[in-house]
């Protein structure tokens, strides 16, 4: 990759019959990716037109392609190849390659497209969420979780040397949801406010069975946000009643929903990324899905007892949202797993563009920091991936967290490439000797970091006050050497080679 305004192409489709998924959570990758210094042009098909809009106003370049009606079995499954090759054949034509990498959402395309598209490119990335088709690509993005199945999803399906970049340390959403998790707010049980939300389109008029279901006695004094991507996706019912609840508004195509989730107790929505913005911001949810097919994730959490699945669009009526809202103001909601920071848009385009140089720091952790911790202890078992084990596991790491937080001989670090964070070390004082201990991100093993960081974190980057341990943080940063990587290490400085704090320093 060029080590300046590196080129970089976006191939996914939007519109009414795909949805806005694909599209959204690209943007935000290729927000990301323009702040890493890259040019990004998508190319895209867009029934609505609304999607070319929001590329453009986000600073991106688009290049539209005809639309295509295609038949309904053609829409969550790969294409003909024929169909692929000649997709393939009007991108490169619109699009005026080369690029020094491509990325490509979207069901309708698998290995012959990206194969195809490999002569033109020097690194290929695909993000998936069903795992139904062989990808040739050098790396594969799924932000989902799915029980213990997670890690296995895609063996047999891309080759042993692609980069699997697996679970919801990458979920790819905005920036505002780092920032809103700041200022996370106490939530209300039974809830004082409730957001309603089916993605850009609701096909299945679900916002109109909810307000149904939300317009009886028993929730006349809890607020409703109605948000909709479009007008064009409110049923007159639904809009009538907006009108007659009290305490209830409409929010259209919102640029966001992190600020209206800040003050939310409960949402009751559609799946898809909504469910790692709210556990990003530790909000509950009753989620409906739009088809078994497409509820495994929910399926998932539901079993881990991390949300209420409400069942599928279509089939849930108003006196089920009712009876549902009941039973869950009868018992309060177990707390979100801290499994999402908001930061995977930048993990990805860290790992997309890994061969350009960049500053490594190592910085105390913060409160903030226990979702770099979950599953990915540094002086536990190496290369487990156990960030993705389950409820049990989180909670005893987060435990953890907070202890090592808490003791004065124990010091806990965050890894971080150009200020995203890509590892996490963890220092004990013992009676002779530092025990330090560091693991990184997979994406982050291509990286060549081991050496940096154990520089760093040999004598001289600690002091000891008494039974405190002290993290003094290199400086000024190193550029990335050219040495090999270890996603797993740990060694012990001894007590001698590290210098005592002065009184009162």
């Amino acid at each position: 990759m060029t080590s300046s305004s590196p080129r970089v192409l976006v191939r996914a489709d939007g519109g009414r019959e795909v949805g806005g998924g694909h599209v959204i959570r690209c943007i935000t990758l290729a927000d990301s990716l323009r702040r890493r210094g890259a040019d990004v042009t998508f190319a895209l098909r867009d029934d609505t037109g609304g999607f070319v809009e929001r590329i453009v106003q986000a600073g991106h370049a688009v290049r539209r392609m005809p639309d295509q009606p295609l038949p309904h079995s053609l829409l969550s499954g790969p294409w003909p190849h024929e169909l692929q090759e000649l997709d393939l054949s009007l991108v490169l034509e619109l699009a005026s390659g080369p690029f020094d990498a491509v990325v490509v959402d979207h069901y309708g395309l698998d290995a012959h497209w990206e194969n195809g598209v490999k002569r033109h490119t020097s690194r290929v990335l695909a993000i998936d969420d069903l795992a139904n088709r062989r990808h040739d690509v050098d790396i594969i993005v799924d932000q989902n979780w799915y029980g213990g199945e997670t890690m296995s999803r895609y063996h047999g399906l891309v080759d042993e040397e692609t980069l699997q970049l697996l679970g919801p340390r990458y979920a790819l959403l905005q920036s505002a949801y780092a920032a809103a998790r700041r200022h996370l707010p106490e939530r209300h049980h039974p809830p004082h406010r409730i957001v309603v939300s089916f993605g850009g389109s609701d096909p299945k008029n679900e916002t109109e069975r909810v307000l149904a279901g939300l317009s009886t006695d028993e929730f006349r004094d809890i607020a409703v946000d109605v948000v909709v991507g479009a007008r064009s996706a409110l049923t007159d019912r639904s809009a009538e009643a907006i009108r007659r609840r009290p305490n209830t508004e409409l929010h259209v195509g919102l640029p966001t929903m992190a600020n209206l989730l800040l003050d939310a107790d409960l949402v009751i929505g559609a799946s898809g990324s909504g469910t790692w913005e709210r556990l990003c911001l530790d909000v509950p949810a009753i989620v409906t899905t739009t088809s078994a097919a497409h509820s495994g994730v929910t399926s998932a959490l539901a079993s881990a007892g991390i949300t209420v699945w409400a069942g599928i669009s279509g089939e849930v009526s108003g006196d089920d949202y009712r009876e549902l809202l009941l039973d869950y103001m009868a018992k309060p909601p177990p707390p979100s797993p801290p499994l999402v920071d908001g930061r995977g848009a930048e993990r990805i385009a860290l790992a997309l563009t890994a061969d350009l140089a960049g500053k490594l720091t190592l910085r105390p952790a913060t409160s903030l920091d226990v979702p770099q911790f979950i599953g990915s202890d540094p002086s536990g078992p190496p290369g487990e991936g156990r960030q993705l084990d389950g409820p049990e596991v989180w909670a005893a790491e987060r435990s953890r967290f907070w202890r090592g937080l808490d003791d004065t001989a124990t010091a806990l670090l965050v890894v971080e490439v150009d200020g995203t964070p890509v590892g996490r070390a963890r220092a004990d004082l013992k009676d002779e000797s530092v025990r330090v201990a560091y693991s990184l991100d997979d994406h982050a093993s291509a990286m060549r970091l081991a050496a940096d960081i154990e520089a760093r974190l040999g004598p001289g980057a600690w002091r000891i006050d008494g039974n405190h341990l002290w993290f003094v943080a290199a400086a000024p940063p190193h550029q990335l050497p050219d040495r090999g990587a270890s996603l797993y290490a740990s060694f012990e400085i001894p007590a001698g080679t590290i210098a005592p704090t002065e009184p009162g320093s």
